[in-house]
């Protein structure tokens, strides 16, 4: 299931301490559950990567699932799901800090500022985006940069 630009991907059994169990991963190649406006199957996907993720100790694909789970919850109705969004930002960013994935950063910083400006707080969601469009240029995520850059711009 694609959730948010991330696919969620069950492995079983890697066998490899810390590992072992079910996982998620990101996987090219299927649709994209938000995109094609499928709500709540995006949430329900997202929920079930954060289960996965953590159950299989897979800090990154949680931290994946996490920013999936904020992204479907802010293409709903976000002021009733705030405290959600809030929580799972907050749990991708602890889970990227302790894992150094700063890959992630820039799609966190992200996030927060859609949040911020779903709730009406447009001078935080500003700067808060062009953070996150620092931070996409600084590890060279070009398409992501490109993107936020013309709707900044707009």
């Amino acid at each position: 299931m694609r959730v948010g630009g991330f696919t969620v991907v069950i492995d079983v059994g890697w066998g490899v301490r810390g590992l072992a169990g079910a996982a998620v991963r990101p996987r090219l190649g299927h649709p994209d559950r938000l995109a094609l406006g499928q709500l709540p199957e995006a949430v329900a996907a997202a929920r079930e990567g954060i289960d996965l993720g953590s159950a299989g100790g897979c800090l990154y694909n949680e931290a994946l699932a996490q920013l999936a789970l904020a992204a479907a919850l802010l293409a709903t109705d976000c002021v009733v799901w705030r405290v959600e969004i809030e929580s799972a930002l907050e749990r991708a960013e602890h889970l990227v800090a302790s894992i150094e994935g700063s890959a992630l950063s820039p799609r966190i910083l992200e996030l927060c500022g859609r949040l911020a400006a779903a709730v009406g707080d447009a001078p935080s969601s500003d700067r808060t985006l062009r953070e996150a469009l620092d931070l996409y240029r600084a590890i060279g995520a070009t398409g992501h940069a490109e993107r936020l850059a013309r709707e900044l711009d707009a």
